[in-house]
Parts: structure tokens; sequence; C-alpha cells
């Protein structure tokens, strides 16, 4: 017995026989024993059909659902991508290799992803017609879509190191992008195998059974013409009979009409948008099922053995540490300067407005920094261990810093949807650098925590009705200032 490329056992060569689980037979082989380049192929197997079938409709929802289901739309598509990827696993069960049950951050992805396709029904409670006007609504759609891709990886067990820690970045990119367009091509090679299949199973029928079929489809064949003239004639003789084929035409006609649309450029190019999404799913769903159709796509080959010389880093990591300690100093000097200075030299609202988003960018690069000494660093000197410590105290005191700033903004001119959204934002940052600072010294996960906190709480956020608070909050704040 031998693997083929998709990870499961494949007939003996001769055999001749049918891949495990309905699949096409599989590529045959030359006399060197090795895999003849004319049979050479993929082997689909009947949830794979499916699963392309289910994505095909998740597809359309996505695109053109909005003539039939309105606002349901991308809720509508969140629980069938949600109920394709359970069906993808609990049918994938069966094959060799296949994770048993689902990992406890399959589980989470699957809660998040089924809460976010939740808040988009809450518009349909009575009272919250306007809830998808909130500002956060266009990130709650950018997390609906990066958790989704991430739950997909996470259940078919293609994470580049099977949990969420500091490739969770990697893996997102790599859900995204590179494995969708790596096998963008997989719903035409299905259907290409579906022919040939359908041709070698109709050479195998047996000559009385093909006959029985072909004399059936000439009997409905030659039924046509009196179907033509018996449809009218009965229509004619009952009036209820013609509103039934009335109401039955018409219901056609509008079904077509919201499926395709009217012959036009414009539906034209959602149909065709309708397929080039299908296909970004099914590449996505068949890299993340088939272990061994993401092997070696990870985005990391080299890395693991690459190492950069010892000085580089901690000179290169070094001067970076040292210019945020010069503006600390310089910072720390100007603030005392001020407060000794008097009242009229301080004024809350320029100061509060002067770097804030410059800070935060710089506490995200940071972030990056981090990531890339821990990635390359040649081995685990206490140098590294100190510098790293030094670095994300030195981010941790920006957030604190930007998130002063925010405060002093916040009380000021009151809430709105940036200034909330920039606090969480950094709450999350600081939250971030304390686990990757413990990290440092004592061996564990420091992302994932994070990245759970970071998800909780951002939908907290999106389920605490922004809009209301914030205004009882302003109008608090401003009869407090009269």
């Amino acid at each position: 017995m031998e693997e083929n490329e998709e990870g499961r056992e494949s007939l003996p060569s001769g055999s001749g026989g049918p891949a495990e689980g309905g699949g096409e037979a599989c590529p045959g082989k030359n006399g060197a024993g090795e895999p003849d380049k004319k049979t050479r192929g993929r082997v689909y197997v009947k949830e794979d059909y499916k699963t392309a079938l289910l994505l095909f409709a998740a597809a359309w929802v996505y695109v053109r659902g909005g003539g039939i289901f309105g606002g349901m739309r991308l809720p509508l598509f969140t629980f069938l991508f949600a109920f394709t990827g359970a069906y993808r696993f609990r049918a994938g069960k069966r094959r060799a290799g296949a994770p048993e049950a689902m990992t406890a951050g399959a589980v989470t992805g699957l809660c998040f992803l089924l809460l976010g396709g939740i808040w988009f029904l809450i518009k349909y409670i009575p009272g919250l017609g306007d809830w998808e006007r909130q500002g956060i609504m266009p990130y709650m759609g950018l997390f609906l879509h990066g958790m989704g891709v991430y739950w997909i990886l996470a259940l078919g067990g293609a994470r580049i190191r099977g949990r969420l820690d500091e490739s969770a970045a990697l893996d997102l990119g790599r859900g995204l992008f590179f494995l969708p367009m790596m096998y963008f091509y997989i719903p035409f090679s299905m259907a290409v195998s579906l022919v040939k299949r359908f041709k070698g199973g109709k050479a195998r029928l047996a000559p009385e059974k093909r006959a029985k079929i072909l004399q059936g489809a000439f009997g409905l064949l030659m039924s046509i013409p009196f179907l033509l003239i018996l449809i009218p004639l009965l229509s004619a003789a009952d009036e209820s009979f013609e509103r039934f084929l009335y109401t039955l035409g018409s219901g056609w006609q509008n079904l077509g009409d919201a499926l395709i649309g009217e012959i036009g450029v414009w539906n034209m190019l959602q149909n065709g948008f309708v397929c080039i999404v299908a296909c970004y799913l099914s590449g996505l769903f068949y890299a993340a099922f088939h272990p061994k159709a993401a092997a070696g796509q990870t985005g990391r080959e080299g890395m693991e053995e690459f190492r950069l010389p010892a000085p580089f880093l901690l000179c290169f990591c070094g001067a970076i540490c040292g210019l945020y300690l010069l503006f600390f100093a310089v910072k720390g000097i100007d603030l005392a300067q001020k407060a000794f200075a008097g009242p009229g030299h301080f004024v809350y609202s320029q100061y509060a407005r002067q770097g804030f988003f410059e800070l935060q960018w710089i506490a995200a690069i940071n972030f990056a920094l981090f990531w890339f000494v821990r990635a390359f660093q040649p081995d685990e000197r206490l140098a590294f261990k100190k510098l790293l410590s030094l670095l994300a105290a030195e981010t941790m005191l920006m957030t604190v810093l930007a998130f002063a700033k925010i405060v002093l903004y916040i009380g000021v001119y009151g809430f709105t949807f940036l200034r909330v959204f920039s606090s969480w934002f950094l709450i999350v940052l600081f939250v971030l650098f304390c686990r990757l600072l413990v990290c440092v010294w004592k061996k564990g996960n420091a992302v994932g925590p994070a990245a759970v906190f970071a998800a909780v709480s951002f939908m907290l956020l999106a389920y605490s009705n922004m809009n209301a608070w914030m205004a009882i909050a302003n109008q608090i704040m401003e009869v407090e200032r009269l």
C-alpha cells in the first residue's frame, strides 16, 4: 500500500479498483513502479464533490443573495459556511489520518464565527433597526471573514504549528491569499474528474441496462410534442389549472431572475464573481482538509534552520531600544518643564492630539521586531532575553502614554467610535506585550491567550451597542461640565 498526494491509501498497482470512499480510480504505474505521467492526477472522494456544491451555494448567497434574503445575506452565508465546514470535517473523519474530534482552537473559532454571524441579525430586534450603522460594522465584517478562514485551517489541521501562537499571522495570510490562489483550479479539476468517471461508468454499463436507459430517454423525448398540445387544452378546460400554470411560470421566471438575473453586463459580472468566490472557497477547503496539499507551503521554509548572527541582532535591536530610551528621557523632561511652568503652558487637548496614532504604529512595529528577533536569534543567551524584555517594557510604556493621551482627549471632547476603538486596541497591545514579557523568561504561548482576549473583548464591544452608551456617557459629561 502507498499514499497518494492527498495522504490517503491507494490501491496496489494493477488492481484497477476505485479509490476508497467512491473516488476515481487511482493513478496507474509504469513498468518501473513509478506513477505514470499520463494517469497521474488528483483523487477526489464523494465528500469533495458535495463540499464543492455547498460552497457554490454559499458563494451565490454571498454575492447574489441580497436580492432574495436582503439583510439576511451575510448571516445566512456564515451559517452555510459553518455547516459546510462541519460536514466536511465529519465526513473526513472516516479517512486515514484525519482528526477524530475538533481541537479546542477549532471549537473556539466556531463559537466566534457564529457570534459574528448572529451580530448581523440583531438589527431585526424591534428598536435596533440602526444596529449596523455603528462604526464597528466594517471591522465586524473583517473579523467575520478572518475568523472563518482561520477556523477552517484549525478544523482541517492545516496551521503551521497546529496552535494559536506567533505563527497566527502567517496562518491567516496563507488562508486568506496563498492557499486559495494555489488551489483556485480545484472546481475545474473536479468537473473534469467527474466527466471522466461518468464516461468510465458509462463504458462499464451492461448492454441491457444501457438499452433500457436509451429507450426511456427516447420515450420521454417523443412525449414532448404531445405535452405541448395537451397542456394548452387542459389550461383552457379548467380555470384553476390555468392559474396553477400561470403561478408556476411566474415563480420559475422570478426564481431565474433572482438566481442569474436578466441578461446584462452587470448580472454577467455578478454571476462571474459567484464562480470566483466558489473557486476561492473550494481552494481553501481543499488545502485545509487534504493535509499533504499544503505540505511545504507554510511560508517558513528554511526559517527553522536559518539564524542571524548574534552581534547583528544585538546591535540592530539595541539601537532601536536606545532610541526609545532617548525618547522617554526627552519626553519626561518636557512634561516636567510644562508642569512647573504653570497651567497656561500646558493644554490637555493639544497634548492628547499630538503623536497618538504614531505611538500606536510604533507599538505595532515593535511587535513585528519582537517576533523577528525571536524567530532568528541564534541561541537563548541572556543578552537576548534582556534586550527583548527592554523592548517589551518600552512598548508597554508607550501604550500607557498613548492611553493617557486618549483618556485626556475623551475627557475634553467626549466619546466617539474611533476613540473607543483606539482605546481597545491599546489595551490589547498592553496585554499582548505583558504576555510576551512573561514568556521571555518562562516558556509558554504568549500570543494565544492575548488573541483570545482580543477576540472576546472585541465581541463584547460589538454587542454593547456602542452608539447608545456613548451618547449617554457624552450627555453625562456635558452635564458635569456645566
